[in-house]
């Protein structure tokens, strides 16, 4: 007990749960997020570090503020079984909301290419999105910084996208790309190749049916390859359950110590101290 009641102790014990719950806090956002998958293993290091550093901080001030100081409420049995209802409540509404947190990310291999029927127009692809969710793909592996890419008549473009689906949504839609060109596409061949399953369709707009300018594809995009820090599964997961409920468990005290906080807020006593 007596390690307990040392100040550099309770101080050092405090960073490391800080720390801990940051780290959970930051893969609860992180694994949410489409983005941190698109970015390299430099800059999702960097990318962790920083949100991270910026939540421990916050962590450390909100314990000494509102966790703390409502130590002792926490074990009578009446707030036990709130907190315990609102840890459930945050698991619970965090999975089930949650699109992309329990997702598989996986790497596709894209190849884009058009060959006019007269002359060298250029087709421009305006976006390439996810045919559900409407989520964009990022244009960056493509050589461009953004949207159009451009490709010229009879040349190809390659790139890469991240697509994330869980085994569960998988059971309501099937995956698809979809390619959004030009308002009038000009007539020619496109070619569209995933993981190398490649598709071809054919813009005329002579043609009985005309093919819009926005044209789905789904041969080949449940054939990527699963990014390599999540290729074991089982500890992937196992890890963002570990997020999910230390950050639930965290939130539940941060929300019953402002809630304590705000009830024992007086301002008949705060207007005495200023008097005084």
């Amino acid at each position: 007990m007596k390690l307990f009641q040392n100040k550099v102790t309770r101080i050092a014990l405090l960073l490391l749960l800080s720390l801990l719950v940051a780290v959970s806090l930051s893969g609860r956002i992180l694994f949410s997020l489409p983005f941190f998958y698109e970015q390299n293993n430099n800059q999702r290091i960097l990318t962790s570090l920083l949100i991270t550093l910026m939540f421990c901080g916050l962590v450390f001030i909100a314990y000494n503020t509102l966790i703390l100081p409502f130590l002792s409420l926490y074990l009578k049995w009446k707030n036990v079984i709130f907190i315990i209802l609102m840890i459930i409540i945050l698991i619970s509404t965090s999975s089930i909301n949650s699109l992309y947190y329990w997702s598989i990310p996986k790497e596709n291999n894209i190849e884009i290419c058009f060959d006019a029927a007269e002359g060298s127009k250029n087709l421009q692809i305006h976006k390439l999105i996810e045919s559900h969710t409407k989520r964009l793909y990022s244009p960056v592996s493509f050589g461009v910084d953004q949207y159009p890419i451009i490709i010229p008549s009879g040349e190809c473009v390659n790139g890469k996208i991240i697509t994330m689906y869980w085994k569960y949504t998988l059971m309501l839609f099937f995956p698809s790309l979809t390619a959004v060109a030009q308002k009038e596409p000009p007539d020619g061949r496109f070619y569209l190749s995933i993981n190398d399953v490649p598709s071809v369709v054919y813009f005329d707009k002579n043609a009985e049916e005309p093919i819009g300018n926005e044209v789905n594809f789904n041969e080949g995009i449940e054939d990527g390859e699963t990014l390599p820090f999540v290729i074991h599964k089982y500890l992937y997961t196992a890890v963002k359950a570990i997020c999910l409920i230390v950050s639930s468990i965290f939130l539940s005290l941060f929300f019953f110590g402002l809630t304590e906080k705000i009830m024992n807020y007086s301002p008949a006593k705060s207007n005495q101290s200023h008097g005084n």
